[in-house]
């Protein structure tokens, strides 16, 4: 019986000189591509969710073959033999659905043989690996918020007003307590008569 061993061109989408070639059986599935490209790149393999688009549109959910802990079309069940694939033709690897790291990979050849492969080769390493955080957006300092310029005149008035609150904090108890006993309506000696005391 004839198997297919798929030789793949791995590469970042930005660094097309920096590549990752393998030879796999047609029967490896997309899942187990996942784990051999993050071996290749040393790329974490278990933490992050991945996703391949056979289309070769990052996010084309017709063509998505996706981590199996997310919901869509599972890439451990998608094998290669039966994705259509042929030489030249390139798809989409997409690690992290956050901090996206794009790949492309492109089939450089299809082989028939008569053993198949027993475990992925790595048939080539060019170029230095982007480091394993590349195509994580950077996180810039943020400012303290600043006023609408429309509220600025509002914010000093309330600012103003809270310092001299603070300032009467001390007497705060003397206060409430000249207020309980110099409001009409709780002195049940008054009889209050058209809103006015008698």
């Amino acid at each position: 019986m004839a198997h297919r061993t798929f030789r793949l061109s791995v590469s970042p989408e930005d660094l097309p000189e920096v590549r990752r070639v393998l030879d796999l059986d047609g029967r490896t599935s997309l899942a187990q591509l996942h784990l051999e490209i993050a071996r290749a790149y040393g790329l974490p393999a278990q933490g992050e969710l991945y996703a391949f688009f056979t289309s070769g549109r990052f996010w084309d959910a017709a063509t998505a073959h996706i981590d199996p802990r997310a919901e869509g079309r599972r890439a451990d069940k998608s094998l290669l033999f039966r994705l259509g694939l042929s030489v030249g033709k390139t798809f989409a690897y997409l690690l992290g659905f956050e901090n996206e790291r794009h790949y492309l990979v492109t089939v450089q050849a299809i082989s028939e043989v008569d053993t198949a492969l027993a475990a992925p080769v790595l048939v080539e390493a060019a170029g230095d690996a982007p480091p394993p955080d590349a195509g994580a957006p950077e996180v810039e300092p943020t400012a303290p918020d600043e006023d609408p310029p429309e509220l600025t005149e509002l914010v000093a008035l309330a600012e103003a007003f809270l310092d001299l609150d603070d300032e009467l904090e001390p007497y705060a108890d003397a206060v409430a307590d000249a207020l309980a006993h110099h409001e009409p309506w709780d002195d049940p000696g008054v009889v209050l008569t058209g809103g006015m005391p008698s």
